[in-house]
């Protein structure tokens, strides 16, 4: 595995509540290319990568994704470190995709969570409406997305940011992009690169510069540059998600 290496948060400089159990050996990861990006986030890129992991039946390897940034500049990796704590906090549901640990040691910052193979729904959904116009092209095995899917894609993502609300944790970036599709069609929310924890607040005011999606905001977000749960369910009217 090829990455960056004068760009690596100091050991010394991580968190006091830092747990070591979700540390991952760089070595356990291999066939990771640099020049395969399956995706791309707020801080950085993502890639498609094998873990071994070490089980009572002797070491087994899965497909997982590894995010890290596209930049040498240390405060991308403390985003990106920010990410993994949000999405820890969170902790387990179905509909939010699963961070497996992360790579603290020995380098650049990598984040590791589930594999999603059918990538995100945006992309899934057009890839499915050209194929809708071509059923001759149509794989064998894979039967076209009916209108009772697309409801249970909304109850999917209903039920993810229901759980995000009960953890107060507020997404700022929900858009199809940022939605994967599991196995069996299930959605999983990802991209918590612009996501904040509002435990005990009622909103969430950004005060820095930094760029967001302006285009996807509800409207009150541009008028008062503060987030809350329901500025993250807005309705937007545009085509593009």
């Amino acid at each position: 595995m090829t990455t960056h290496d004068d760009s690596t948060i100091a050991e010394d400089m991580l968190p006091a509540d830092w747990d070591p159990r979700w540390e991952r050996r760089r070595e356990d990861l291999s066939n990771f290319s640099l020049d395969l990006p399956i995706g791309q986030g707020t801080f950085g890129k993502v890639y498609k990568a094998t873990i071994s992991n070490r089980r009572r039946e002797g070491r087994v390897t899965e497909d997982v994704a590894v995010k890290m940034t596209t930049t040498k500049k240390t405060a991308a990796e403390f985003a990106l470190l920010n990410e993994f704590y949000i999405m820890r906090k969170a902790g387990f549901h179905r509909n939010i995709i699963k961070v497996l640990g992360c790579c603290v040691k020995g380098g650049p910052f990598l984040l590791i969570f589930e594999y999603a193979p059918f990538g995100n729904l945006r992309d899934f959904l057009r890839k499915e409406h050209e194929r809708s116009k071509n059923d001759h092209e149509q794989p064998t095995g894979l039967r076209s997305i009916t209108q009772r899917d697309l409801g249970r894609f909304a109850m999917d993502l209903a039920g993810g940011m229901n759980f995000l609300v009960s953890k107060q944790i507020i997404h700022r970036d929900l858009a199809a992009r940022n939605i994967l599709v599991g196995l069996n069609r299930t959605m999983k929310i990802a991209d918590f690169g612009l996501a904040r924890n509002i435990t005990n607040l009622q909103n969430y005011e950004q005060k820095s510069e930094d760029p967001v999606p302006f285009r996807w905001l509800a409207l009150e977000v541009l008028l008062t540059n503060q987030y809350t749960h329901q500025s993250d369910m807005h309705v937007t009217s545009s085509n593009t998600p």
